[in-house]
């Protein structure tokens, strides 16, 4: 709430920069709020499965490959997304070709998280 006040009582501005945000959180709580690059990588891939393959299916066996730590079936462009954490690149690729090489899977598009806040 005190940070909600903040912003209301600041005249004559409008927008607030992700930056000035962080910084206005820090000054009222009095802790470091700074975005902090991951210690691993962690990325989002999502998946598209075949129209004629249960989507079930697929997510079952998405769920067994090593470094796989969640599985969302989704409604839109895409049929699952896959939140993996990988030790490097090299591991992150492996986790795709494990992804691709499911039975139904068509395609998938990775998209890595640059930070946390």
């Amino acid at each position: 709430m005190k940070i909600l006040k903040k912003i209301k009582e600041a005249q004559g501005t409008k927008f607030f920069r992700d930056a000035e945000l962080l910084e206005l959180a820090e000054e009222i709580t009095g802790k470091v709020l700074k975005p902090r690059p991951p210690e691993q990588l962690e990325a989002v891939i999502a998946v598209k499965v075949d129209s004629n393959i249960y989507t079930t299916n697929v997510t079952r066996k998405l769920t067994l490959i090593e470094g796989v730590t969640e599985v969302m079936e989704i409604t839109g462009d895409y049929d699952v997304i896959v939140k993996v954490k990988a030790r490097d690149p090299f591991h992150l690729n492996q986790i795709v070709e494990n992804i691709r090489e499911i039975k139904g899977v068509v395609s998938t598009m990775t998209s890595l998280i640059l930070k946390k806040i």
